[in-house]
């Protein structure tokens, strides 16, 4: 069993700010930061394990006993054996990884947390000094091109796919695409971060940087939180525009609810999520039908779940047992898994996986890792899909994935959501 060592000390100053000078001390950074300021939680830097994470034991030491915070980042399917783009293979390694500094705020405090495989001398109030002129983290706008995919192209494969599920090969497959986008300026996660948490995109924000390639993404769908007994998660599927009105809006959200293409691929997933608690969980407290979720750009069937899970069942265990969900892969979800790896052109590495935090006491969540793309000094990828069932109409899918994009895409500046297109 590997020791650690942790020192914990409530501070002052938001987390943002201590990030903001912090971050240019670490080639590896790690943010999950809920926008309507629920939890804050930020790593930096990364101590070496020996062992596996779960047979850590650690020694507390300073004034506050806090169990150490580890971070997680895991790829959507780990079955694929095609290569994922070189900048997802150059983030490979992240599952289960413990920062040498911890930020947490919540509840309006923040914790720093320092933690190493010997003893901590630094001191918490004195690191918390050197930084404590900071200014509010702020971005820029970055120029970007989008370098367009073919939209006869993606039609066809799903036309493949609902030629499957005409056949009974599966339900529902969720189909994504992935478009490269350049800069004649640079990708900065710093600039990035900070248009994300300023702009009125919803949901969390995650971040995995290590020596200049990062992952990062606005997601609105948790997976799974657990504290103590208590889990919560949600079925998040069925996507219709917001529109430009307050009139267009409500629209948009009527119909969702009326809409049998929408409540139908929703279903699939609140089934999901229900079968795999009631065997784990007692409690299970679901609604019986969605409500309407509605963000910047989208508005999105939602059912909010709540149980109390059983003894000895982990939050890893939690999170494996849920993902992917149907919203992610399709139903049933080893075929529509199966059918992405056929008919996608691209491995998804981090895109669509799992990406949160945990204690060494099993409290933490993951959230799913869409809305995200990955980046390096000067071009990336960005992701989004859709699911696709009877009756969805390819053209149709094609343009709900353009407004999907545009929350990855607002990260380069405040004043736009898309940049040129090339062709």
């Amino acid at each position: 069993m590997a020791t650690i060592f942790s020192k914990s000390e409530f501070v002052d100053q938001p987390a943002l700010d201590l990030y903001r000078d912090l971050e240019m001390r670490h080639s590896e950074k790690l943010l999950y930061l809920e926008k309507d300021d629920r939890v804050k939680v930020i790593g930096l830097g990364r101590v070496r394990l020996e062992g596996p994470w779960d047979a850590l034991s650690p020694v507390f030491e300073g004034k506050v006993r806090r169990s150490p915070v580890l971070f997680s980042a895991g790829v959507f399917d780990p079955d694929d054996t095609r290569l994922a783009n070189p900048l997802f293979r150059a983030l490979e390694g992240a599952e289960y990884l413990l920062p040498e500094v911890v930020l947490i705020e919540e509840a309006g405090r923040t914790l720093v947390q320092l933690n190493g495989s010997e003893p901590v001398t630094a001191d918490v109030r004195e690191i918390v000094r050197e930084v404590s002129g900071v200014r509010a983290l702020s971005g820029r706008d970055i120029r970007y091109t989008v370098v367009p995919d073919r939209r006869e192209v993606w039609c066809g494969i799903v036309e493949e796919a609902l030629r499957r599920i005409r056949e009974h090969d599966l339900d529902k497959v969720v189909l994504a695409r992935e478009l490269r986008v350049e800069t004649d300026e640079e990708f900065s996660s710093r600039d990035m971060v900070a248009n994300l948490m300023a702009g009125d995109v919803h949901g969390t924000l995650i971040l995995h940087e290590m020596d200049g390639v990062f992952f990062i993404g606005a997601t609105p769908e948790l997976l799974i939180r657990k504290q103590g007994t208590l889990i919560t998660t949600m079925a998040l599927a069925g996507t219709t525009a917001v529109g430009q009105s307050e009139e267009e809006r409500v629209r948009g959200a009527l119909f969702l609810l009326g809409d049998q293409k929408n409540l139908h691929e929703h279903a699939y997933v609140a089934r999901h999520l229900r079968g795999c608690l009631d065997t784990v969980c007692s409690n299970v407290r679901m609604p019986d039908g969605p409500s309407v979720l509605t963000l910047k750009h989208l508005q999105h069937l939602c059912t909010p779940v709540t149980a109390k899970v059983s003894k000895g069942v982990s939050l890893v265990e939690m999170r494996d047992r849920l993902h992917p969900t149907p919203a992610l892969a399709g139903s049933p979800v080893d075929k529509a898994e199966d059918a992405i790896r056929q008919l996608e052109g691209f491995n998804r590495g981090l895109y669509g996986g799992t990406f949160g935090y945990m204690d060494l006491e099993g409290n933490g969540e993951f959230s799913v890792a869409i809305r995200s793309g990955v980046f390096t000094r000067d071009h990336g990828y960005v992701y989004a899909g859709c699911g696709i069932v009877e009756g969805s109409d390819p053209q149709a899918e094609y343009d709900e994935i353009v407004v999907k994009l545009k929350t990855i895409l607002s990260a380069f500046g405040s004043s736009r959501d898309e940049g040129r297109t090339n062709g």
